[in-house]
């Protein structure tokens, strides 16, 4: 077997597999996350193997910059796994919240380890991956339920939220993972110097999923995006890293500012509720949070990735069943109420503020505002989702931006990558 032939085996099952990891339902099969984490262990150890044949071979690549990657990505979560443990050794937590945290761990090794094996086909790899997992996910829910599953899709996207009242039952083809993450690859396709026929049909599916699923925050997301994209190309280039910082730090008060709000002003419930807007229960959800918390310099947080095993073990809630929910669907709240006050600080700035400084001084401007605006997608995600923990976001998340620095429009530099 050549080369060549050994490499495309390796992008088809690739592409195989993580379809696979990618799918979450099948009709009305449910498939366990943990067939994600498996799929994802597969090519961590891969990866791992592959360094060491070649380290056996006496070839040592150059992979600094992945360590920069492993490391910027990985170490907010490990601080915060480890002030968990630390708090529970102490007894500020109980024991029976303690966990893995391989939500966080597990897209970032995978996306890195994608970024080693395929150089600069992993990001459009993953895409082909998700775009098979979606149409798997559409057609099987199609065959299970019927034609009429679109028609009411449809209609809860642009028409009615309650579609269920009008006898539609739940939307089954709306993937919220697949269908947030849309937004990555808008930002992907942004950047590309030109289209080619498979941008093109990326293009296509990208329009055909965002229409079907309308998630309102992905497009409210992409057109912030956008317009804040437009309006960067105004400034001289000495001026504009200047102005992303200064964004940086107006994002980070409005996250502050949205938590203090939750728990002390609570404005946003008064808007809620003067304007009648339909949460779809968040309200509740966040309530059940600020109950069980408080906002105070002093708060030390309930540990990480508590807030989703309260919502799954030990909240009730008789109208209905909390497992189902996840998270509260704030990542903002989450964070502060799991991490404490100055984690939440620490988490804000080093995500939005040193990345964006270490992705200039590393690499370029470029590179820095291509990060900066998918952290700006991420964000406005996390104001109304679990996008912290959504596998297929992270992953898309971590390999626009590597995948940029390395092979896209801004300097390439050696990422270990023969």
């Amino acid at each position: 077997m050549n080369y060549l032939t050994k490499s495309s085996f390796l992008a088809m099952l690739y592409i195989l597999l993580m379809t696979i990891a990618f799918t979450r339902n099948i009709g009305n099969l449910i498939i366990d996350t943990k067939v994600q984490f498996s799929v994802s262990l597969f090519w961590i150890l891969v990866s791992i193997s592959k360094i060491l044949i070649n380290n056996i071979n006496g070839i040592i690549p150059k992979s600094r910059h992945c360590f920069l990657f492993l490391l910027i990505f990985l170490l907010p979560h490990i601080i915060f796994h480890c002030y968990s443990i630390i708090l529970m050794l102490f007894g500020v937590i109980n024991w029976k919240f303690f966990n893995l945290n391989t939500t966080a761990y597990i897209p970032i090794l995978m996306s890195i380890s994608a970024l080693f094996l395929f150089k600069k086909k992993a990001f459009s790899l993953t895409v082909y991956a998700i775009i098979i997992s979606w149409l798997l996910s559409v057609f099987s829910s199609i065959y299970v339920w019927g034609p009429d599953v679109v028609k009411g899709a449809i209609i809860q996207a642009y028409f009615y939220d309650e579609a269920w009242q009008l006898g539609y039952g739940i939307n089954h083809l709306e993937f919220h993972d697949i269908s947030l993450s849309i937004g990555y690859i808008f930002i992907y396709l942004m950047f590309r110097k030109s289209f080619s026929v498979s941008d093109k049909i990326i293009f296509a599916f990208l329009i055909l999923i965002g229409f079907i699923s309308l998630k309102k925050i992905v497009l409210l997301g992409i057109l912030a995006v956008l317009f804040y994209y437009l309006f960067l190309k105004i400034f001289l280039r000495k001026i504009k890293f200047q102005f992303i910082i200064f964004s940086g730090y107006i994002i980070i008060l409005v996250c502050i500012a949205f938590v203090f709000d939750l728990y002390i002003t609570k404005l946003f419930y008064v808007f809620i509720d003067e304007f009648n807007i339909n949460t779809m229960n968040r309200t509740v959800f966040y309530k059940m949070i600020t109950d069980l918390s408080e906002f105070s310099v002093f708060f030390e947080g309930l540990g990480r990735n508590t807030v989703a095993i309260l919502f799954q073990k030990e909240l009730y809630w008789d109208q209905f069943d909390l497992s189902k929910i996840g998270a509260v669907h704030c990542d903002i709240l989450k964070m502060y109420v799991e991490n404490g006050f100055f984690l939440f600080l620490f988490w804000l700035w080093f995500k939005i503020i040193f990345i964006t400084k270490i992705f200039k001084e590393k690499f370029n401007i470029n590179a820095s505002i291509i990060y900066f605006l998918s952290i700006l997608y991420t964000f406005i995600l996390y104001f109304t989702d679990n996008t912290e923990v959504y596998f297929t976001c992270n992953v898309l998340f971590i390999l626009l931006v590597t995948h940029y620095v390395n092979y896209g429009t801004v300097q390439k530099i050696n990422c270990g990558i023969k």
